[in-house]
């Protein structure tokens, strides 16, 4: 309670003496009247509303008091924390360090083609790959003869990008809906598609990673001859990874959407898709230690590709 409810507290007792002196007073000369009737004068009616009166506002008086007092004192709050407090770490100096954070994760660079064809389709690029507005993806048909040296640029797609680093990663999110059946293939150099690193501005010479010898449409399983992760280094001396016993692993590939990823460091790759290896081992090759270009690579497969991404390593 505060100092206002104090004080009409105290007015309301004071209030209630005064009347109950009052009254004693009169209940006392109205004896006396009665004893002496002839030298006493009977108690008036106004003595007796004026007590009525100081025991009224008496009364009223009370309960304002314990009113007034709650509506001005702050109530005590009833929350409970439950909550164990968190002690302060003690310092032994008076200068506060920054927490370290961690580094968003940098990009060198990235097309997404959901925003249109990224530049990719230039005026040299090769016919079996093209833009597919309704869907918004780039797209290719696999249909371009392959594989030698003058007919390796029918299958790459070089991106519009120039490397100054040798030590990389690149990501793709790509998926294979089926074989071109109009274009056949021949047995000894069967359907493959992957990334492209380390290549040149010439021939489409460089290192090629990823998914080969898809004999039938993926259905997530493999079969005696594959589906097979590779790398192959072609070059004038080129180098083939496209065996269990090179490094290569069968693989159960199926017609949904993965992200496949090359890491490319020092004479060390690694194939990786959907962030897990598919080499059974990383493989090591020196044919190629540097080269600006990198892209994407089909034959014979029909293929849509969502992003591309290279990340320095």
């Amino acid at each position: 309670m505060n100092i206002w409810g104090w004080l009409i507290l105290f007015a309301a007792i004071f209030v209630a003496i005064v009347g109950l002196v009052s009254a004693f007073m009169t209940i006392h000369t109205y004896f006396e009247y009665h004893q002496h009737p002839k030298i006493k004068q009977r108690p008036g009616t106004i003595s007796v509303l004026f007590i009525a009166c100081m025991f009224l506002l008496a009364i009223i008086l009370t309960p304002i008091s314990f009113a007034v007092g709650r509506a001005s004192s702050p109530e005590p709050s009833l929350k409970v924390n439950n909550q164990t407090p968190t002690p302060m770490p003690t310092s032994t100096s008076s200068t506060v360090l920054p927490q370290p954070t961690t580094p968003p994760l940098s990009i060198l660079y990235r097309a997404d083609f959901s925003q249109g064809s990224q530049e990719w389709l230039d005026s040299n690029h090769s016919q079996q790959w093209t833009y597919n507005d309704t869907d918004k993806m780039l797209e290719s048909d696999g249909s371009l003869p392959c594989c030698s040296l003058t007919t390796l640029v029918n299958i790459v797609l070089v991106a519009p990008y120039i490397l100054h680093v040798s030590d990389y990663a690149i990501e793709a999110r790509v998926k294979i809906t089926g074989l071109n059946s109009i274009h056949p293939y021949n047995n000894n150099q069967p359907p493959f598609f992957g990334l492209y690193a380390r290549g040149d501005d010439v021939n489409g010479q460089g290192y090629m990673a990823g998914i080969g010898w898809i004999f039938n449409t993926p259905t997530g399983k493999v079969g005696s001859g594959g589906p097979l992760s590779y790398l192959i280094a072609l070059g004038p001396n080129p180098m083939f990874y496209n065996t269990l016993s090179t490094g290569a692993e069968k693989y159960g590939l199926d017609t949904a959407w993965h992200t496949y990823r090359i890491e490319v460091t020092g004479d060390t790759f690694m194939l990786k898709v959907d962030n897990k290896p598919v080499y059974s081992h990383p493989i090591q090759d020196n044919l190629f230690a540097s080269g600006s270009r990198v892209g994407i690579e089909n034959y014979n497969c029909l293929l849509q590709i969502q992003n591309f991404t290279i990340y320095p390593l």
